[in-house]
């Protein structure tokens, strides 16, 4: 697994666990250093060239992106939008941006991720670093009426279904949380899966082992208010850690 490993940017522990149990897996990293040299990636994280006037309103979306203000999955979407109003292939845009999200969605797939996670994806393999923006398990968007059997790609289920929650202009706040309590005991949230307390520190002792540092080097370089009593305590929470892993 000779591969940097990738950043997380997210405040929640049960979206950084979430991310975490997916971008620290040994075969995930196998397939986006694939992917990476296939597509002659060397430098993270992706920047993009200076499109000429047609599409000039992909520059706007470069710069966005550039100053942090949106996610590289943003931008894909919005060169697909650009794509489609002009009648072309995103390929002939942006070959590589294009080429990313088709092994994005090929690594979802195989590793039996739903496509929520494929802005995830599409980060590690661009940027190495996943934030907030790259994980929205619930999210809104409008369906006009002559595109409504048309969803986000992260919102097209690869199991078949997906579960909606219609919001009219007579809806009240009552009404939609009974809805998403209903589906969320039925059967949502209670497949994600759980998060040790520790799960930042954790993750950090498992990537410091990998760097081949012992339990006890782990325990000494650990802040003294935070420095477990022994190095059996290090090694647990690693195992602990791999665990998820699979």
């Amino acid at each position: 697994m000779s591969i940097k490993k990738i950043e997380i940017s997210i405040k929640d522990k049960k979206k950084f666990g979430l991310v975490a149990f997916l971008v620290d897996r040994p075969d995930f990293l196998d397939l986006v250093k694939q992917s990476r040299n296939n597509l002659r990636i060397k430098d993270l994280p992706q920047t993009f060239i200076k499109y000429p006037f047609p599409y000039k309103e992909a520059n706007n979306v470069v710069n966005y992106y550039k100053k942090g203000v949106c996610s590289i999955y943003d931008v894909y979407s919005c060169f697909k939008g650009i794509c489609e109003v002009k009648g072309l292939a995103i390929t002939e845009l942006d070959y590589t941006l294009a080429l990313a999200f088709e092994y994005a969605e090929v690594i979802t797939e195989r590793l039996g991720k739903t496509r929520i996670y494929l802005p995830v994806v599409l980060a590690s393999l661009l940027v190495g670093l996943v934030t907030e923006a790259d994980i929205l398990p619930t999210n809104t968007f409008t369906l006009e009426k002559d595109g409504a059997n048309q969803l986000d790609d992260r919102f097209i289920s690869n199991e078949g279904s997906s579960n909606v929650i219609i919001v009219h202009k007579e809806s009240i706040l009552a009404e939609v949380k009974n809805a998403f309590n209903y589906i969320k005991k039925e059967q949502l949230l209670n497949n994600l899966p759980d998060t040790v307390t520790n799960i930042k520190r954790d993750r950090d002792w498992y990537w410091q082992h990998e760097d081949r540092m012992s339990y006890e080097e782990i325990r000494k370089n650990t802040k003294k208010a935070n420095q477990p009593a022994t190095w059996q305590a290090v090694r647990n929470a690693i195992f602990r850690y791999k665990a998820h892993l699979t």
